[in-house]
């Protein structure tokens, strides 16, 4: 276990020593983190705008998977983007586009320069498979990914019971009749290892627990236990 060149760690096998090794690490992390950004009086939005949207999707072509209820969506058109599309299977938040993020890319071929994929992967059966299509199809020059990070697993990863066709659940693609009803946990450091295999680079990251966000309902309930990765192509 250490501490890479670009500040995560690197986890094994779960053990106390380990643990011990990951709580000094992020310890520093923290430290380092409020050196860099100051968190006062930020609430999650705000930060979003402030500290990942903006200076990224200035005049850009955005992609947004998951947009769900335009939350994340409003914040990211304060910021300045030269046009941003919407994807989401429930109609609530009137996507542009009604469907999956595999409904989507079956017909999609068209770049974007920065894609936008947040509080969704967890949801998903085959969440790897969704960012391979991101990279190749989308082709972002920056991809902002927020995502759950499973823990203490072995091998890396969990599967859990996912109801689908549920409000803010996963939903089934069209033409699938009988979905597998789960989802696959991925720990962070995975998923950084994973698409650091392809052309995109870590460029950034925080952990959503070392932050001392406001805590408001809609963080507490739905993001207090993510982090954020923002990689660009280098390709």
């Amino acid at each position: 276990m250490c501490l890479s060149r670009r500040g995560r760690t690197v986890v094994g096998i779960y053990n106390e020593e380990n643990a011990k090794t990951n709580a000094l690490v992020e310890n520093v992390y923290l430290q380092w983190s409020r050196k860099e950004i100051s968190w006062e009086d930020m609430n999650y939005l705000d930060w979003l705008e402030k500290k990942v949207f903006d200076g990224r999707v200035e005049n850009q072509s955005v992609l947004e998977l998951g947009a769900l209820n335009d939350r994340i969506t409003n914040v990211i058109r304060r910021c300045n983007p030269k046009s941003i599309y919407t994807v989401d299977p429930d109609p609530t938040g009137k996507p542009d586009f009604i469907g999956t993020a595999n409904d989507f890319y079956s017909g999609a071929t068209e770049p974007y320069d920065v894609v936008v994929c947040m509080g969704l992967l967890y949801h998903l059966h085959s969440p790897w498979h969704l960012v391979e299509l991101i990279i190749n199809h989308s082709r972002p020059k920056i991809l902002i990914l927020e995502t759950a990070n499973a823990i203490n697993h072995v091998e890396g990863w969990s599967i859990n019971p996912e109801e689908h066709n549920v409000l803010a659940n996963a939903y089934a693609d069209r033409e699938i009749k009988h979905p597998m009803q789960i989802n696959s946990s991925v720990t962070r450091d995975n998923w950084i290892e994973g698409i650091e295999t392809t052309p995109m680079k870590l460029q950034q990251h925080w952990i959503y627990h070392l932050i001392p966000f406001e805590q408001d309902d809609f963080f507490v309930k739905a993001k207090q236990n993510m982090w954020m990765g923002v990689f660009q192509w280098e390709g």
